[in-house]
């Protein structure tokens, strides 16, 4: 091996790597906080390690070269040594798309309970890479006022392809000499958060709590949860290399474990691990619209005023028109949506406009009579609107129903109708909350089904729409 991978000092940095053996790496400016925020990125989860004798060797000499000896001992302990491999392999993970994408890492302490490398270890790890240039790392920041924050991105360097080039590995071959295990093998398929704390911008979601896998319920909805998982896993899904369909993992996100008697049927949400598909942008950029089921174009099947319409049934209460259930006030629809849908959320009504609300309506598709909402609609002309069209609204706030309850029921809906498309028909489907990405040519049994399912639930025929 060339002395120039062992030693710090002798080690040449170079700039732009189109070479042969490392494999092409983009070259950039350096990039702002909200370029990373925005970037596409690839989760770290501290499960990847070296796989090939190349990679286990290129990881110990890469170890010699970064590790700062801190106290006794002085040797890296196994820890560290795992911490250097997971980053390095995540990060090569990240340089094998074009363009080259960061890793995302949260780093608070509950982040790295239960997993195979504490925090210290994999800071000092990650501190010493930093130093000697292996990777770069944009911090974690808090969002305050109206900026969003966003976790830590870790991303290669040229310096690291360079070095493992050396080694005869490069990004593209990265699957070749690093493992990387499949999402089922470390992710539980049902997960419970505490209550949120505060309200409003200051808002937290709730804490992660431990399942309880002796409950029934949690073992019904597992099995479940797992069952549907396998099912997707057997069909070829692709299309955006942003939505990691390559390795597709729903589980449930039950809520509000920290009251009694939530017995997980509080919240329960389906997400797919990492973001993935969930995270791709519909309506700008259309990006979902080009996933492809077995080959097959696909659409997304929608409820109309999916928690409007779950509202009324839970309170006993017969919607007016669900052929137009947003029919009554003088506003746009996406203007009532959007008030309702933040208003079943809240124990109070908003005296504003949340400002992810209005960022949300003020994009959207760049129309015009969005673009100064506060000032064009008025949060209190069009909640009194609102009311006085809908009573169902002030019949929920003084209910003992909260947004968990409609989440569960919807999630329940969904799954079942996921169930029913899939072990009946052999049809499969990934959700989005209230709809469901479905392949074109099945479009008309899964609203069949859809149709079928929200009526046994609630009473009512629900209006679909496809897009």
């Amino acid at each position: 091996m060339n002395k120039s991978y062992q030693t710090e000092l002798e080690y040449p940095l170079r700039t732009p790597a189109n070479d042969p053996r490392i494999g092409i790496v983009a070259s950039a400016l350096p990039q702002t906080r909200t370029d990373i925020r925005d970037q596409q990125s690839v989760t770290m989860s501290l499960f990847a390690k070296p796989l090939s004798t190349k990679a286990v060797t290129a990881i110990d000499d890469l170890v010699r070269i970064a590790h700062v000896p801190n106290g006794r001992p002085r040797r890296p302990s196994p820890k560290y040594i795992m911490a250097v491999g997971t980053i390095i392999a995540d990060t090569l993970k990240g340089a094998s798309y074009m363009p080259s994408r960061p890793c995302y890492r949260p780093m608070a302490s509950k982040a790295f309970t239960g997993q195979p490398i504490g925090r210290e270890p994999f800071r000092r790890a990650l501190r010493d890479l930093e130093a000697r240039q292996f990777v770069e790392v944009e911090d974690g920041k808090r969002g305050l006022g109206d900026e969003p924050g966003h976790v830590t991105r870790i991303s290669s360097t040229v310096r690291l392809t360079d070095y493992l080039g050396g080694y005869g590995i490069t990004p593209s071959a990265c699957r070749s000499h690093f493992h990387y295990p499949r999402v089922a093998e470390y992710v539980r398929p049902i997960q419970l958060r505490a209550s949120s704390k505060g309200k409003g911008r200051n808002k937290l979601q709730g804490e992660r709590m431990k399942v309880d896998w002796s409950n029934p319920e949690v073992k019904r909805q597992a099995a479940r949860m797992r069952a549907i998982n396998a099912f997707i896993a057997k069909h070829d899904i692709t299309g955006p290399e942003a939505g990691n369909l390559d390795d597709i993992f729903l589980y449930r996100s039950f809520n509000n474990g920290d009251q009694p008697g939530h017995n997980y049927k509080q919240g329960g949400r389906m997400y797919v691990y990492g973001g993935g598909y969930q995270a791709l942008k519909q309506r700008k950029e259309g990006q979902r619209s080009l996933i492809k089921f077995d080959g097959e174009d696909t659409v997304e099947v929608d409820i109309s005023a999916c928690f409007l319409t779950l509202a009324y049934s839970m309170l006993g209460m017969i919607p007016p028109d669900l052929d137009n259930p947003y029919l009554g006030p003088n506003y746009p629809r996406p203007i009532i949506k959007a008030w309702m849908n933040m208003t079943w959320s809240n124990p109070t009504f908003h005296k504003s406009w949340p400002s992810e609300v209005v960022n949300d309506l003020e994009d959207e598709e760049a129309d015009e009579r969005f673009s100064l909402v506060r000032k064009t609609y008025p949060i209190a002309k069009v909640r009194d609107s609102i009311r006085l069209s809908f009573p169902v609204v002030d019949a929920w706030m003084n209910s003992d129903f909260t947004w968990a309850d409609l989440h569960y029921k919807e999630s329940e809906i969904m799954l079942e109708v996921m169930e029913v498309v899939a072990f009946k028909h052999g049809v499969v489907s990934l959700p989005i909350h209230d709809s469901l990405r479905v392949a074109t040519t099945k479009s008309d049994i899964v609203m069949r089904v859809l149709k079928e399912t929200f009526l046994h639930h609630t009473g009512y025929l629900p209006k679909l729409s496809t897009k």
